[in-house]
């Protein structure tokens, strides 16, 4: 533009006021930015109320659908799967309400049973969401967008609802399609524009409605854009925001999601939208308006600003600036032709003029400085040079130079000025000042070059430099020639690193110190082992480093004993840098330094060596803590076995101390012995080299040792030592002894299982023939004695291997209450038919004595283990053992040597025998654990401390008295309880039988004997029984005809498939079959377990009586 001609006043003022007027342009464009966002937010709540009212609508819709499904649920017509009478209603509701495109009524396979309207063809909807979500759920379920199959296709949304039966089972499902063109209303009724729209999509984003319609850009059927289906899925409820739609238009947008149930997902969203451009209008034109407005009064603004400013400012700056020019030009008497214009800028000429007249008086006053500074310049000692910077610091010219500086550089002063620094001095950029020139050019700041040796072919010195920049522009270098002084130096230099070169070497610290205790010299080593630099110790005392200095007051004292030739010892610590203390030793002289008395110090770091000591006295303390710690006995002895050294435990145990047990022999104190004692390993340790051990009982200490012997040898591989080490195995052994036993009772337990199982299986065929061969014989046979003998001596054979079983299971103890006697009887029973017939038992069992709370199994062990104790106390196994089970009260004075016992009434079982007794010591003893008088192998000594447990725990006490030579009683003490006492037999009351039974029996045994008579047994009373003795054999035959079985009857121990393997494959096919499982023992399926399992009764052989029949009718029912 041509008016900015006039030069940069005028466009600055120009500038400025357009900067004055931008502040109302931005207030301008952000009030216009504030209304098109509250115009955008305003549509945004507006389209939001809109897709609120329409979800509102759904919802409603939806609630409608639900209850009229929910009413023809049922309908009897539905209920019954009536399809023509259901078609009729369905009819009458399509014709009614023309939201239902239609309703069907499906089978649980999806097949339609009848639809309100015709189908093009039959059809089955099994694949559609809807049916699938019903059928799981058997509840309304919502579908998705879907072309109905009556008619012209047209898009539909589905809903169906489940058919129920009383017991709530599942019978049909009814379905519905329905119509979205009903939401169009919302569209005609608020006058949208144009190019707004409203829209359903379900739960994919499947167009179900949209309005108006927009085929080509917006089909309905088809996906909406990804981007705004995120959003939708971002919240659970309704959202808003600005975006570009499938046609390209940007729109402000709101959704909102519908739901069943609040943790549910959503299975439709309801969408609304406005165009930008619409909302945005009105605010547009509005902002457009204000802009003109704005640009048209800033255009007038700057116009009349600048006719203003030319007639005012520009004419008196032009005369200012001809003035200016006649002063550059040295004529300071100039005036300005322009004596008119504003009052400021006469005042500002006014100043020009004394300005001009200041000047001409400082060049007389410059000219005089001049003088003066050329007479200091020329007379300094030091040279002096002012360089003329060339280019950008490429090189530097010689400006001036003072005398000093030119005698320097033995060259007159015409042949230096005018010429580069680099002509002068070739290697000037060698030595590093030519970049400190540079440096100092650039950066403004003064720095000092220090000495250097300068050479080239012309001259050698030793020059010192300092340079700085003047504010016209040039450097000056201000040098000293001290190549005098550094020749000087180097002497110097020389002596003492050939000094420092052999202190550094040294391995110590070596310091040396003045009279008053300052450092006047360290070497490498000192500055290492403390962490100071030279130069910091040079600046220190010694008692800076050395606190003990002071008090122990080396320079009064130690250091006037000090001469030279001799030297002082100590030790003391040094604090390095950091803090830490170091220990040293350090060796002191007194030596001559320039002619001075000066102490020499060799500090060596001991600290290795004190942890070294520390360590060996820390080994020792543990070595020996250790030694005395350990619960074996420990001597070291010599090669003769006299005793050196013993731990604690071995002055322990022979009540001695090292003054009187060590030097003595090992054989005399260990066992009062002249001798070594035979087979002790230390008589085989000196022969060898190895360690050799053995066992020896000490009969004194009544214990078992495991000895060691172990050499130790002396430097030349000789024996020197010997370490003897006693390790107390006696209740080790015990424990061995006692594992033996409980071992061998478990094989005892085993091996009565086995045996009873093959014994009760031969018991039932004895058993099981007799009681048939009965059966068959007339009322007065004279054979029915015989056959009852036998009957009763099986009897009795299977109720002695019970009593084997009772005594050698293990059983979780049970509490409950129960009568003592039976099982005292069945434990005397045993107990008669295992203990030697020279041995006399004799009962007195009160069978009116009281019930107990006690488990029966420890009952059994206690009078067991009573009797079998009595048997070990009598000679020659030739005796009585008298049983007693009676009642007795007792009093507070009876009890009060048991606190946890309360007086009152107790049953008591008494045990006695005509054995050896015992005396006072071994009755104290008696319940001790592990304490028996019995021979190693014979008995472990647990038996008496676990009966003493078990009957503490029953809340009684053992009572015991014994005479030396007569015998001995024990006498139980177990508190009376009032509860009812629960049997202790396993017989069940008989089922009462009918007179004849009917059903279908599969027994299967591998035993065909035992097969043979249960099949008689059974069809004597009119069962139809099948056989097998193959356990897979059987269960085939079952699998070919299941429902031709109505019982199974199974042994356990078969081979190939036990009997719970079959029992378990058969209920897998006839869950609802009785099972009886027969077995004569058991490990692995007790009753209980074979209860668990399925298996409806459990029969112990051998079976007795009518024990079969009567389960197989209780079964059966018949």
């Amino acid at each position: 533009m041509g008016v900015f001609k006039f030069g940069s006043i005028n466009k600055s003022l120009a500038i400025l006021l357009l900067v004055t007027i931008l502040p109302t342009l931005t207030i301008l464009l952000y009030s216009g930015l504030e209304q098109r966002s509250r115009s955008i937010e305003d549509a945004k709540e507006a389209v939001f109320l809109l897709t609120h009212s329409m979800a509102g609508v759904q919802k409603d819709i939806t609630h409608n659908v639900r209850q009229t499904l929910f009413t023809l649920s049922l309908l009897p017509e539905v209920q019954r799967l009536n399809g023509q009478a259901s078609n009729e209603i369905f009819q009458t509701i399509l014709k009614k309400n023309p939201l239902f495109i239609n309703i069907v009524l499906t089978d649980l396979k999806g097949k339609v049973i009848t639809s309100g309207k015709a189908l093009k063809k039959p059809g089955s909807i099994a694949d559609c969401k809807h049916f699938k979500e019903t059928l799981a759920s058997k509840a309304f379920a919502t579908g998705e967008f879907v072309y109905t199959r009556t008619g012209e296709p047209r898009p539909a949304f589905t809903y169906a609802y489940p058919v129920l039966a009383e017991d709530n089972s599942l019978i049909a499902v009814l379905a519905t399609a329905i119509q979205l063109d009903h939401l169009d209303v919302f569209y005609k009724d608020l006058n949208l524009d144009k190019k707004s729209f409203i829209s359903v999509t379900d739960h994919r984003g499947i167009r179900l409605f949209y309005y108006p319609a927009a085929e080509e850009t917006n089909p309905v059927g088809s996906q909406i854009k990804p981007f705004s289906l995120e959003q939708s899925r971002k919240t659970p409820s309704f959202g808003r925001f600005t975006g570009t739609g499938s046609d390209g238009a940007r729109r402000v947008f709101a959704f909102e999601n519908i739901r069943l149930a609040t943790d549910l997902p959503s299975y439709m969203t309801v969408w609304a939208g406005i165009p930008e451009a619409s909302v945005l209008a009105k605010t547009n034109a509005a902002l457009s308006r204000n802009l003109i407005f704005f640009f048209l009064s800033a255009f007038c603004s700057i116009l009349l600003f600048w006719l203003v400013g030319k007639k005012v400012l520009l004419a008196p700056i032009a005369g200012l600036m001809a003035l200016t020019r006649e002063y550059s030009a040295g004529n300071l008497e100039a005036r300005s032709k322009q004596d008119t214009g504003p009052r400021e800028f006469i005042d500002l000429t006014e100043a020009f003029y004394t300005m001009a007249a200041a000047l001409s008086s400082n060049q007389q006053s410059l000219q005089e400085k001049e003088d003066r500074f050329r007479g200091v310049f020329n007379s300094m000692s030091s040279g002096v040079a002012i360089y003329e910077v060339v280019g950008n610091g490429e090189g530097f010219i010689f400006k001036d130079i003072n005398p000093a500086g030119a005698r320097s550089s033995q060259l007159s002063h015409d042949n230096i000025i005018g010429k580069r620094v680099r002509e002068v001095f070739p290697a000037v950029r060698d030595i590093g000042l030519f970049s400190v020139f540079q440096r100092v050019w650039q950066a403004g700041r003064a720095e000092h070059h220090p000495a250097t040796l300068y050479s080239d072919d012309r001259i050698t010195l030793w020059v010192e430099n300092h340079v700085f920049k003047l504010p016209s522009g040039e450097i000056v270098s201000v040098y000293d020639d001290i190549t005098e002084r550094k020749q000087f130096e180097e002497g110097l230099r020389e002596s003492e690193e050939k000094f420092r070169a052999l202190i550094n070497q040294a391995t110590d610290s070596i310091y040396v110190l003045d009279m008053e205790a300052n450092i006047i010299l360290a070497n490498r080593q000192a500055c290492k082992s403390t962490g100071y630099s030279e130069t910091e110790l040079l600046q220190l005392t010694i008692a800076d480093i050395d606190p003990y200095f002071i008090t122990r007051k080396d320079k009064d004292i130690l250091w006037k004993e000090l001469v030279p030739g001799e030297k002082q010892v100590i030790e003391s610590h040094l604090r390095a840098k950091d803090g830490t203390m170091i220990p040293v030793e350090v060796h002191l002289g007194l030596i001559e330094v320039n002619n001075k008395k000066s102490i020499l110090g060799i500090v060596r770091d001991i600290t290795a060596r004190l942890e070294f000591e520390r360590s060996l006295r820390r080994s020792k303390e543990e070595w020996e803590s250790t030694f005395d710690a350990m619960g074996d006995i420990i001597t070291i002895q010599d090669k003769e076995m006299r005793i050196l050294k013993g731990n604690k435990t071995f002055y322990d145990t022979f009540e001695g101390n090292p003054d009187t047990l060590n030097g003595r022999y090992c054989y005399e104190v260990f066992r009062g012995r002249s001798q070594p004692c035979p087979n002790c390993p230390e008589l085989s340790t000196p022969a060898g080299k190895h360690i050799h051990s053995g066992e020896i009982f000490h009969k004194t200490l009544d214990k078992i040792f495991h000895v060691s012997s172990y050499p130790i040898q002396n430097g030349t591989g000789e024996l020197d030592r010997l370490v003897h080490i006693a390790r107390d195995i006696t209740e080790q052994k015990r424990i061995q002894e006692d594992l033996f036993q409980s071992h061998k009772m478990e094989a005892v337990g085993t091996l009565a299982g086995g045996i009873a199982h093959d014994f009760n299986n031969i018991l039932s065929a004895i058993m099981g023939a007799a009681q048939l061969v009965k059966r068959e014989l007339p009322e007065k046979s004279p054979a029915l004695q015989d056959i009852d003998t036998v009957l009763q001596s099986g009897r009795r054979a299977a109720d002695l291997i019970r009593q084997i079983l009772t005594f050698s299971r293990k059983k979780e103890h049970k509490l409950q209450s129960l009568a003592p006697h039976p099982i005292i009887k069945e434990a005397l029973q045993m107990l008669r038919s295992s203990l030697p017939s020279t041995i006399e038992i004799e009962e007195e069992i009160d069978r009116e004595c009281g019930a107990i709370t006690a488990d029966p199994t420890s009952i059994h062990q206690i009078i067991v283990n009573l009797c079998t104790n009595a048997l070990h106390a009598i000679d020659q196994q030739k005796g009585k053992i008298t049983v007693r089970l009676y009642r007795e009260d007792l009093n507070l004075q009876d009890t009060e040597a048991h606190p946890d016992v309360s007086a009152g009434p107790f049953v008591v079982l008494s045990v006695s025998d005509t054995g050896h007794g015992m005396d006072e010591t071994t009755m104290q003893k008696v319940f001790e654990p592990y304490f028996t008088t019995k021979e190693i192998g014979k008995g472990s000594g647990i038996g008496l401390s676990v009966l003493h447990g078990i009957v503490q725990d029953y809340k009684g006490f053992i009572n015991v008295e014994s005479t030396l030579g007569k015998g001995s009683t024990f006498r139980v003490y177990l508190p009376l309880t009032d509860k009812t006492a629960i049997s202790t037999s396993d017989e069940q009351q008989p089922v009462q039988l009918t007179e004849t039974g009917s059903g279908r029996i599969l027994v299967v045994d591998d035993e065909e004997f035992l097969v043979r008579i249960n099949k008689r047994r059974l069809e004597s009373v009119g069962y139809t029984v099948t056989t097998a003795t193959d356990s897979t054999e059987a269960l085939k035959m079952f699998r070919a005809h299941p429902e031709t079985f109505d019982l199974l009857i199974t042994d356990q121990t078969m081979p190939k498939l036990s009997g719970a393997e079959l029992a378990s494959e058969i209920l897998k096919i006839r869950p609802d079959l009785p099972v009886i499982m027969s077995t004569g023992h058991s490990d692995v399926v007790s009753e209980e377990k074979a209860l668990e399992m399925g298996i409806t009764k459990y029969v112990q052989k051998p079976i007795q009586g009518n024990e079969l029949l009567e389960a197989a009718q209780e079964l059966l029912g018949r």
